[in-house]
């Protein structure tokens, strides 16, 4: 239904307004060309579902444009995350090139991992030992894309201010990064997450400001990769520290 509503909108120039709530989604949501996304105090779209289950082949929740697209897509006022431990959940992939400098935007959009009451990442991510990988990566700027953000937060909520669940949640990935055509990231924060913050690839003509960065709450214990295993395919970092203690095993800022 979100599809067919994207697809209908973008073909007579109409905004998708999400009301707030939350959406759940058991497979991929695809952004046209000339789309517009308006949510309402973070309407949350949460991906569900065995779609999401293979960190093998990973799958976006949110894919903006196909390779090769260039357009227009905003979305604004809107949170992505997940309801279950999706290990191959990557919240939003950008593909889109903007038909101009920063058409394709992203304001005061967020993602989150956990930090949901009642959802299962925050009632079975428990142990401190095995920390549970609830999703494979926040955001994914591919080659193809441009794209402008806003006051984005990507942030795994691996601990419990305001209840009792001793909450540890192993995101693997923030923000990889390998657009090339033209990236501005203005206030965006990535925290919490195994491999990196940010992770630039391959990478041009990229902007950033005002970066906000933590690493994971329980990190060098289990050290990084812990719970992951890097993947080559996606150039993750190894963590080959030798013998220079805890510190090194902790997620990279960039």
């Amino acid at each position: 239904a979100i599809n067919a509503a994207l697809r209908a909108n973008a073909a007579c120039n109409k905004i998708t307004y999400f009301p707030h709530g939350v959406y759940v989604v058991t497979d991929t949501i695809h952004v046209p060309p000339n789309s517009r996304i308006v949510g309402e105090v973070w309407s949350k779209v949460t991906a569900s579902g065995s779609n999401f289950n293979s960190s093998s082949s990973p799958r976006a929740l949110l894919r903006v444009g196909e390779p090769g697209d260039v357009g227009l897509a905003e979305i604004s006022d809107m949170l992505f995350t997940v309801s279950d431990i999706l290990p191959g959940a990557i919240l939003i992939e950008v593909n889109m090139a903007g038909s101009s400098p920063g058409a394709v935007s992203f304001h005061n959009t967020h993602t989150r991992v956990g930090g949901a009451a009642d959802s299962r990442v925050e009632t079975a991510c428990q142990s401190t030992t095995e920390p549970c990988k609830a999703a494979f990566m926040h955001a994914h700027l591919t080659q193809s894309s441009s794209s402008y953000w806003e006051n984005a937060w990507l942030w795994t909520a691996d601990h419990d201010l305001d209840g009792t669940n001793p909450t540890t949640i192993g995101t693997g990935r923030g923000m990889l990064v390998s657009a090339q055509r033209g990236t501005w990231l203005i206030g965006t924060g990535s925290e919490h997450n195994v491999f990196y913050a940010y992770q630039l690839l391959d990478a041009q003509n990229v902007f950033a400001a005002l970066q906000q960065v933590e690493t994971p709450y329980w990190q060098p214990d289990p050290r990084a990769t812990a719970p992951w295993t890097p993947d080559p395919a996606w150039r993750d970092p190894t963590f080959d520290c030798g013998n220079q203690g805890d510190a090194c095993y902790m997620s990279w800022h960039m």
